[in-house]
């Protein structure tokens, strides 16, 4: 899987720079689909491609998200996709501002649409959220004109509410698949640091895909000959789609931070090592604390 994909669904505008800031401040590696000038959005063999896809639909409010995008997301969540999501008229567009039921507004986005434009510049986030706890985001810097008002529905719970009126401005919803929906614009948020640890919490909630590991050996190869002064490596590589951040080595039960690499390879030294059998194994975790071990190795 590739790592995150960024769908420019914003009609033409340059909203997306807010979305690439806070990406590239925390480091992440991602693609961008430029729906305007592409003519058209990501079809599903796109969407599959990527294990996070971010989309948002900026000031649009009459082609926010097409029946084909519609079916397209559905097929990508359906297979276990996870979708940030943030669109200040997604609702009132997919309802007819609440005139007609959407089956894909209400069981894959988990929202009931209340109404337009909650004319609040302000939303707080939940105490013990892992996406908000402690924020309060201030929508005044661009693009606040219509943030609109929904509730949570078929297992999602809200993530903010409207400082005004205590209604929800964005929910998750953790099931088959994950998503995150802002029913404000995410570019409103008027602080960049800001944005960048929304987006930063958002991605590691997302991400539920630990590291991968491959090529594991030994030089020289066990067994092997004791021989005063002789260096033994231990090497490994692991991956992430997302983002590395821990790698270990568990030798003879003692802990080991593995620092040294070569592009994705990892690899510890050790000088002088007594005649003798050691068993060890090694770890990984992401940016979002998922884990990986290889199995228990022994080096005689």
């Amino acid at each position: 899987l590739e790592p995150i994909l960024l769908v420019d669904d914003d009609s033409g505008y340059n909203f997306e720079f807010y979305y690439k800031n806070a990406l590239d401040n925390k480091g992440y590696k991602y693609n961008v689909w430029h729906v305007s000038a592409l003519g058209n959005s990501p079809n599903i063999t796109i969407l599959s491609l990527y294990q996070i896809i971010i989309w948002f639909t900026g000031n649009d409010w009459r082609n926010t998200l097409t029946s084909e995008d519609q079916a397209n997301l559905q097929t990508y969540l359906d297979s276990g996709g996870n979708l940030f999501i943030s669109g200040q008229d997604i609702g009132w567009d997919l309802t007819k501002n609440g005139a007609v039921s959407n089956s894909f507004y209400q069981n894959y986005l988990h929202a009931q649409y209340m109404f337009d434009d909650t004319n609040d510049d302000y939303v707080n986030g939940i105490a013990g959220d892992p996406i908000s706890d402690g924020l309060t985001l201030n929508l005044s810097g661009r693009n606040n004109n219509y943030p609109s008002a929904i509730e949570p529905i078929n297992g999602a719970t809200r993530i903010f509410i409207y400082f005004n009126n205590g209604t929800t401005a964005g929910l998750k919803y953790n099931g088959t698949y994950k998503l995150i929906y802002l029913a404000f614009p995410f570019e409103a948020i008027n602080n960049d640091s800001i944005q960048a640890e929304l987006i930063d919490r958002s991605i590691k909630w997302l991400d539920s895909i630990s590291p991968t590991w491959s090529n594991l050996k030994t030089s020289p190869i066990s067994p092997v000959s004791y021989s005063p002064g002789q260096k033994y490596y231990f090497n490994i590589s692991w991956t992430d789609t997302i983002k590395l951040d821990k790698v270990l080595l568990e030798f003879n039960n003692t802990n080991y931070t593995v620092i040294t690499h070569s592009g994705s390879e990892f690899y510890y030294v050790f000088s002088d090592l007594p005649a003798g059998t050691y068993y060890y194994r090694w770890y990984a975790s992401d940016a979002s604390n998922n884990w990986n071990t290889t199995d228990l190795q022994t080096f005689v």
